[in-house]
């Protein structure tokens, strides 16, 4: 990181002419959305509040993967099997299921934090 920093700032593999997008009124019509997004002001809610999603992705994907706390071989051991897949014999998908970082902590924490900022149906569904 340090020589990535020092090189940047010597100039090495620096552009001569920074590129950056237009004024939002000179894009072109594709570049914009179709759709009404509603109301997009800032959420009223504290930096924890805001952050703690995030930081119990962090915690629960730690403790599931650390063997002393026995939930590691567990969620390993959660899985889904194919067998004999497209007819070919011996060729097998398992699919640990309950290990992948997409199932937990992901979508219990997804439920959860719908649950805690008291969303409405309505806004869950659309989001």
């Amino acid at each position: 990181m340090i020589i990535v920093v020092v090189a940047a700032k010597k100039g090495f593999l620096v552009p001569k002419q920074p590129w950056d997008f237009p004024v939002e009124r000179k894009w072109p019509k594709i570049w914009k959305s179709n759709s009404d997004t509603g109301d997009t002001d800032q959420a009223k809610m504290s930096f924890l509040k805001a952050w703690y999603p995030y930081l119990l992705i962090a915690i629960i994907h730690v403790v599931t993967r650390i063997p002393p706390f026995g939930l590691k071989d567990f969620l390993a051991d959660q899985q889904l099997t194919l067998n004999n897949v497209a007819g070919i014999d011996g060729l097998d998908y398992i699919l640990k299921w309950a290990y992948l970082p997409g199932t937990i902590p992901f979508i219990l924490v997804a439920l959860f934090t719908q649950w805690h900022h008291k969303m409405p149906l309505k806004e869950i569904k659309k989001s």
